[in-house]
């Protein structure tokens, strides 16, 4: 599974047993690739504010990726007035490479409220 998770609002913290620790603010794009196998959590880094988050899970072109993460920020003069390429398989102009991809699909976009449980793995977050 190739995950980019891209915040609007607010910060998620993301650990990973890659060694990966990091918390991701808006106008940070984050990549991962599960690969042959990683356990990894997200969670609000806020005990108070809300996070707005997309999150987009792509089936990878074949199976047997090595694990991998990646993690860009890209700032407001690099985004205004234009679309920006924020992930690719190639890596062009900068942003986070994933593998070749087969399909697509939006996981959640909902707000994750300071009492919502961890996201793991596969799951969607549960929210109180």
């Amino acid at each position: 599974m190739e995950i980019v998770t891209y915040v609007l609002e607010g910060a998620l913290e993301h650990r990973d047993s890659m060694g990966n620790g990091s918390v991701i603010r808006p106008g940070d794009v984050q990549y991962m690739s599960a690969g042959t196998g990683v356990t990894h959590s997200e969670f609000n880094a806020s005990k108070k504010d809300t996070v707005h988050l997309y999150q987009i899970w792509m089936f990878p072109d074949k199976q047997g990726y090595k694990p991998a993460y990646d993690q860009k920020n890209f700032s407001e003069v690099e985004k205004r007035g234009r679309l920006r390429l924020l992930a690719s398989p190639d890596g062009r102009e900068a942003q986070c490479r994933f593998a070749r991809t087969t399909s697509c699909t939006p996981r959640f976009s909902a707000p994750m409220n300071p009492s919502a449980t961890n996201c793991s793995r596969n799951a969607t977050p549960t929210f109180k």
